[in-house]
């Protein structure tokens, strides 16, 4: 799909160069952050148009403009979360403020898109866009306040924050195909948000840097199953996500743990679930091989 996302990409910009309502020089900013953010796919984009273009014989290139909103609405959302988390050295970070500021423009421009449109059923896509939205942001606020600390906890605040946005984007294809949402689409939409988020949550671990979970004394699944263990290295991590003055950590140690102590085994445990329960929802509806062959791979 790499035509559709430079479409998307074109189409994205158009749309932002068409806003009347903010003026050339913070439009430039909103398109530098775009550029900035620099993804070669556009993966809510994709679905979006994926589920499209399986649901409908009628394709109209009108869901282009939804999918650059789509894609909008969420760059806002990684906006927002770098400035909060701090862990990141994107210039809208750099420059909190204007990045909130740019971030709501990006809001209510996402929501716009989709209200002007002249697809049937944009009202319907909008509804869920509020919706799902709602859910991520309220799944953010259990993260930043950091109480998600065991793993059912944990699954259910990644649900929220990274698989609403996932279902959402599966499920705004659909009902602008068909007018009709699907409880199947939704979660295994949902579960490839998770995926996801997991598999950033190793990644992040594997770097000690801003976005190192343990040195922001943040949880995820492997940081849960490391501080659930009594030996002499965990309890020092306790005693450091206690703020205990004198505790430092030593970065080879604490990688040799994450992947002698099973945490990374464990992590990966959920993430190989998840998948099978997505591809066992995939076979409890008729989707098409071409369609399900496709968000297999999303998922690896």
């Amino acid at each position: 799909m790499n035509h559709v996302v430079s479409n998307v990409k074109q189409v994205l910009v158009a749309l932002l160069n068409n806003e009347k309502e903010i003026d050339d020089d913070f439009r430039s900013m909103i398109l530098s952050f775009i550029k900035e953010k620099g993804d070669d796919t556009l993966p809510f984009a994709e679905l979006c148009i994926l589920h499209y273009e399986t649901f409908t014989s009628d394709f109209d290139e009108e869901i282009l403009k939804i999918a650059a909103a789509i894609e909008l609405l969420v760059l806002s959302f990684d906006i927002i979360d770098d400035i909060q988390d701090g862990d990141s050295s994107h210039s809208w970070a750099t420059s909190p403020a204007l990045g909130i500021n740019s971030a709501l423009a990006m809001l209510i421009v996402s929501s716009k898109i989709i209200r002007e449109s002249s697809l049937t059923h944009s009202n319907l896509a909008g509804r869920i866009l509020e919706k799902y939205a709602l859910q991520s942001i309220d799944g953010q606020q259990r993260d930043l306040l950091n109480l998600a600390v065991d793993e059912s906890s944990y699954l259910r605040m990644i649900e929220r924050k990274s698989g609403s946005l996932t279902a959402m984007s599966c499920l705004i294809g659909v009902v602008l195909a068909t007018g009709r949402s699907s409880a199947h689409v939704e979660r295994y939409g949902r579960y490839i948000g998770v995926i996801h988020q997991l598999k950033n949550d190793i990644s992040d671990l594997k770097s000690w840097g801003r976005k190192n979970d343990i040195l922001n004394r943040k949880f995820s699944l492997p940081v849960i199953f490391l501080l659930a263990l009594e030996d002499e290295l965990s309890i020092h991590i306790r005693r450091y996500y206690e703020k205990e003055e004198s505790t430092t950590l030593d970065r080879d140690q604490v990688h040799q743990a994450l992947t002698e102590s099973g945490a990374i085994r464990y992590a990966l445990f959920f993430i190989h679930n998840y998948q099978r329960k997505a591809e066992q929802t995939m076979k409890d509806i008729p989707l098409p091989e071409k369609i399900k062959s496709k968000l297999l791979s999303i998922m690896k």
